[in-house]
C-alpha cells in the first residue's frame, strides 16, 4: 500500500476515534434514550411488519442494532462503525468514478463529520443513517466496472437482464426514505437530563444525587429525581429545600399539552407511590408518543405494574413480548411469578404492600387526590404521606398541611419528629 493511501486511512482512523470519544464520553446517555424509546422483537411476524415501511432494510437493521445500545460502550462503537463505513463508501465511490485520492478521502471525512452532526439530534435514528449507507453502497456497486460489464453481457440473457435492470429500484425500495435527518448542535441540556434519568433508572442513586448537587442551577427535572430518591430513603422532609427549584412532580396536571418528559416523570412518581393504575396509564401514554408507538422501557413498566397489581394474565402479555428481545429476555424470565403466585422480585414485593388493592374510579388525575386515596387504603404508605405533606408546604397551604397532619400523620406515627413538620405545626 502506498504511503499516501496509508496517511489517508490514518486520517480516517483519527476522525473515527474523535467521533467515538465524543459520543462515548460527552453524549453517552443519548444512546440509552434511543434504545429504550424503541422496540425490536426477534420474531418472524414482527420483522415482517418492516416490509410495509419505507427504507425497510435500513430501518430494520437500524432498530436491530439500536437494541444493543443497552450495553455499556456498545452505542458509541456501533455508531462510529456505521459512520466510518459511510465515509469509506463515499470515498470508494468517488475513486471509482475517477476522483483524485485527496479529494475522495477529503469528501469521505466530510461525510463522517456530517453523519456525526446528524446524530447530535437525539431523535435521529440509526435507520436514517443506514439509509445513506445503503444508498452509497448501491452507488459503489453501480460504479464498479465489472458490474457494468456484467450488465452489458446479460442484456440478451432474459432473467439476468431483468435482475440487472431492477437492481436500482430494489435498492431504493430497501434504503430510500424521505427523512434523512437534520443538522443541529449538541444539546447538552438534554444530555444532562438523560444522564440524571438514566442514573436513576439503573439504580445508581448515589451517583445521581451527587450529580444534581454539583449543578449550579439544577433543572426542574433534575430536582424531581433528587427528591424522588430522597423520598424513597424517607428523607424528603429533611431535604425539602436543599435543591432549588423544589419540584416534587405532584403539581403537574397531565393532559393533551403535557410533554413526554413530564408524562414519564409522573409515571415514575405514581409507580413509586404505589398507584399502579395511574403508573400504567402514563406508561401507555409514553408508548403512544414514542416512535412507532414502541417503547421497551414502558413495556417493562407495564409488566411491573400488572405484576404488583396481581393481574398476572396482563403481566404475562408484556413479559412474553420482552421474551423476544435480546437485552430484556433475562429480566422477563427472572420476573415471572412463581407457580403459587408469588413475585420473585423483592422490589416489586415491597411495592405490593402499598399498592391499591381495589379498583378506583377517578374523575381526574389530580395528584393530591391520588395521594389521599393511597393513604386511605394504607396509612403506613410513608412515601405518599411525605409527598402529601411536602406538597402542602411548597404550595403554601398551611391549613391543608395541618388537616393532613391530623388526619394521616399523627394517628399513625404520633407527634412529628421531623424539624420541618414540627416548625409548620408551631407557626
Amino acid at each position: 500500500m502506498k504511503p499516501k493511501i496509508i496517511i489517508q486511512y490514518v486520517a480516517v482512523a483519527v476522525f473515527a476515534i474523535a467521533i467515538w470519544a465524543f459520543f462515548q464520553f460527552a453524549y453517552e446517555y443519548s444512546f440509552y434514550y434511543k434504545e429504550q424509546n424503541q422496540l425490536f422483537l426477534m420474531s418472524r411476524d414482527y420483522v415482517a411488519t418492516y416490509f410495509d415501511r419505507e427504507a425497510w432494510a435500513a430501518n430494520m437493521a437500524g432498530d436491530f442494532l439500536t437494541q444493543f445500545y443497552y450495553y455499556t460502550y456498545a452505542g458509541a462503537a456501533i455508531l462510529t462503525a456505521v459512520i466510518t463505513l459511510t465515509g469509506l463508501l463515499l470515498t470508494c465511490f468517488l475513486r471509482k468514478v475517477g476522483a483524485g485520492l485527496r479529494l475522495a478521502f477529503g469528501c469521505g471525512i466530510a461525510m463522517m463529520v456530517i453523519a456525526a452532526v446528524l446524530n447530535f439530534d437525539i431523535e435521529y435514528r440509526l435507520g436514517q443513517m443506514l439509509s445513506v449507507t445503503g444508498l452509497l453502497f448501491t452507488l459503489v456497486i453501480i460504479a464498479t466496472p465489472n458490474w457494468r460489464k456484467a450488465i452489458r453481457r446479460s442484456v440478451r440473457s432474459g432473467i439476468a437482464a431483468v435482475l440487472s435492470m431492477t437492481f436500482i429500484p430494489v435498492s431504493l425500495w430497501m434504503f430510500w426514505q424521505s427523512d434523512l435527518g437534520r443538522f443541529t448542535t449538541p444539546n447538552m441540556d438534554v444530555e444532562k437530563y438523560l444522564e440524571i434519568e438514566s442514573l436513576y433508572h439503573f439504580g445508581r442513586h448515589d451517583e445521581m444525587l451527587a450529580k444534581v448537587a454539583e449543578m449550579p442551577k439544577p433543572t426542574p427535572e433534575a430536582s424531581f429525581y433528587y427528591y424522588l430518591v430522597m423520598a424513597q430513603r424517607r428523607q424528603l422532609p429533611d431535604v425539602i429545600n436543599k435543591i432549588k427549584p423544589v419540584n416534587l412532580g405532584t403539581l403537574y396536571e397531565i393532559g393533551p399539552k403535557s410533554s413526554t418528559v413530564e408524562i414519564k416523570m409522573v409515571a415514575e412518581l405514581y409507580f413509586v407511590l404505589g398507584d399502579m393504575t395511574m403508573a400504567e396509564r402514563e406508561a401507555m401514554l409514553t408508548c403512544v408518543f414514542s416512535p412507532d408507538n414502541r417503547n421497551v422501557r414502558m413495556i417493562k413498566r407495564l409488566a411491573e405494574t400488572n405484576l404488583v397489581a396481581g393481574d398476572y394474565p396482563a403481566a404475562m402479555k408484556y413479559l412474553r413480548i420482552l421474551d423476544k428481545t435480546i437485552a430484556y429476555r433475562r429480566w422477563a424470565a427472572a420476573n415471572r411469578p412463581t407457580a403459587d403466585g408469588h413475585l420473585r422480585s423483592l422490589t416489586l414485593n415491597d411495592k405490593r404492600q402499598y399498592a391499591l388493592k381495589d379498583d378506583t374510579l377517578r374523575t381526574s388525575a389530580n395528584c393530591r387526590q391520588v395521594l389521599i386515596t393511597l393513604l386511605e387504603a394504607n396509612p403506613h404508605n410513608r412515601i405518599a404521606l411525605d409527598y402529601l405533606l411536602c406538597t402542602d408546604y411548597i404550595a403554601g397551604a398551611r391549613q391543608l398541611f395541618i388537616e393532613d397532619m391530623n388526619r394521616f400523620y399523627i394517628p399513625t406515627y404520633g407527634q412529628p419528629t421531623e424539624e420541618m413538620y414540627k416548625a409548620l405545626l408551631k407557626n
